[in-house]
């Protein structure tokens, strides 16, 4: 996938360390039929792909997006350059998840990504820390661990390595982010690295059909992730999880293993 790809799509978005133990909050109990719906903060819904995943989390959950521009939408919406103050404690208040599609900028220019991209990604956890905020989903990208031999079988504790594309810097630099709040057991945090993502506006080359991820397999793996329980043990999440998330392929070399034990993940796109 191509870095103007990545810039256009924003969703199809480092860190494979082994998970951390430790105890964090659990996840919100009760009875599903009565529980009041999880709130959830979704960001860069400047991005279509956002604003449609947004749409298919509303059916379940009660959702907020968040743009550093104006965007139409149904769903109630803050415009926020994610500067820290009342206004970014206002919109993280009594949220359970934030869905992060990356560092959450509408800068185009390679230098702001890099520099005021993952700035806001921090000023926006370090807020949803001092919130309560449950669990962060942090939407990442296969591409970080592309570098390595065809032949070999990465799986989440692979480390980002090789010729990134220079476009995926600020994407790797905010896995770095979320990781130090995870390690300090400020907050849960889920890393979903995604295949590319396909969607009305691209079609990804014959080359990459093999990582690719349909954006209902997006919307179930996010689903899953918001509504994951956090015990405490080896079959839960942990204060910081890796998870690849793709769409069905032959010779697979990025293994679901993890998506499926963890979040009982299963592709539902070939």
């Amino acid at each position: 996938m191509k870095r103007r790809a990545f810039l256009q799509v924003g969703a199809a978005l480092a860190g494979g360390t082994a998970a951390w133990h430790g105890a964090t909050e659990p996840a919100v109990g009760g009875d599903p039929e009565t529980a009041a719906p999880t709130t959830v903060l979704v960001t860069s819904a400047q991005v279509p792909s956002m604003r449609r995943l947004a749409d298919g989390l509303a059916e379940r959950f009660a959702v907020r997006l968040t743009a550093p521009e104006p965007v139409s939408t149904e769903l109630p919406f803050t415009q926020s350059e994610l500067e820290p103050g009342e206004a970014l404690d206002a919109l993280v208040r009594e949220v359970g998840t934030i869905v992060v599609a990356g560092p959450p900028t509408a800068a185009e220019d390679e230098f702001q990504q890099v520099d005021a991209g993952p700035r806001q990604l921090f000023h926006l956890l370090h807020a949803a820390a001092s919130a309560g905020v449950q669990r962060v989903i942090y939407l990442s990208s296969l591409e970080l661990v592309s570098g390595y031999d065809p032949a070999y079988m990465v799986d989440e504790d692979w480390r980002p390595w090789g010729e990134i594309d220079r476009g995926y810097l600020p994407l790797q630099l905010g896995e770095f982010c979320c990781r130090e709040f995870a390690r300090e057991r400020k907050l849960q945090v889920v890393v979903l690295r995604l295949g590319s993502l396909v969607t009305p506006e691209t079609e990804p080359p014959a080359e990459e059909r093999q990582v690719v991820l349909q954006e209902r397999d997006l919307l179930q793996a996010v689903r899953q992730a918001i509504e994951a329980e956090s015990p405490f043990d080896a079959r839960g999440l942990q204060s910081w999880s890796v998870i690849h998330i793709l769409s069905h392929a032959p010779d697979n070399r990025f293994p679901l293993q993890r998506a499926r034990r963890l979040l009982g993940y299963e592709p539902q796109s070939g």
